[in-house]
């Protein structure tokens, strides 16, 4: 893989999938490649892309709520996400269900299970070339203690707390693998911003788990 530009910001790529096992498996495999966000239904999707337009995404056909095809459908109608470039993943190999996504405009079809070298392959050459990998900002520790701030009215739905916790996991790997790539001694400022922001993201974890407890 070429060497990324790295004064170019990290390319923003969203997965789609109600099924943890598969967003595990992309999330794994696209892991440094950009900055990843998550939707396990339809709705957090479309929610996700109205607030912030990705430059690339990955989606299900098949969704509880909304399906892949109608994600894409909406996306086509705003003129910011026009052309933003879409791979379908799914586990219908019907000829159909191909030439409907591609009449929607999808860059590629795929068919689970995938292959997670020519998928890393195919996200490359969609995204224009190399990519730039997502280093979190340093965390200044505050002179003061700062109050936490009040808690929301409403908690999240299942589903959107589902989805902020794959967003936490997927933070949690990218600051493994910034400690790995910067070798036997990292540098300590370095090694303590990603200690902290690993510890934030397991106590949102925490936080987030318990609400889906209390649901239950």
């Amino acid at each position: 893989m070429t060497p990324a530009d790295p004064s170019r910001p990290p390319f923003k790529i969203l997965i789609i999938d109600d099924e943890p096992s598969i967003v595990h498996v992309l999330a794994r495999t696209l892991l440094g490649m950009g900055m990843l966000r998550f939707a396990v239904r339809g709705e957090d999707a479309l929610r996700v892309l109205a607030e912030d337009p990705q430059d690339l995404v990955l989606t299900d056909a098949d969704m509880p709520d909304i399906s892949g095809f109608e994600i894409i459908e909406r996306m086509r109608q705003d003129p910011r996400m026009a052309r933003t470039p879409v791979i379908m993943i799914t586990g219908h190999a019907a000829p159909q269900i191909r030439e409907h996504a591609q009449e929607l405009g999808v860059s590629e079809f795929m068919v689970k299970p995938i292959d997670r070298d020519q998928l890393k392959a195919t996200v490359q050459r969609l995204l224009g070339g190399p990519v730039a990998v997502a280093t979190p900002e340093p965390v200044a520790a505050p002179a003061d203690p700062v109050p936490a701030p009040p808690a929301p009215p409403e908690s999240p739905a299942p589903s959107g707390v589902a989805s902020m916790l794959l967003d936490r996991v997927a933070g949690i790997l990218e600051e493994i693998d910034t400690l790995r790539a910067s070798g036997a001694q990292p540098d300590p400022q370095r090694l303590a911003t990603s200690l902290t922001n690993i510890e934030d993201a397991c106590g949102d974890m925490t936080r987030l788990i318990i609400q889906l407890n209390d649901r239950a």
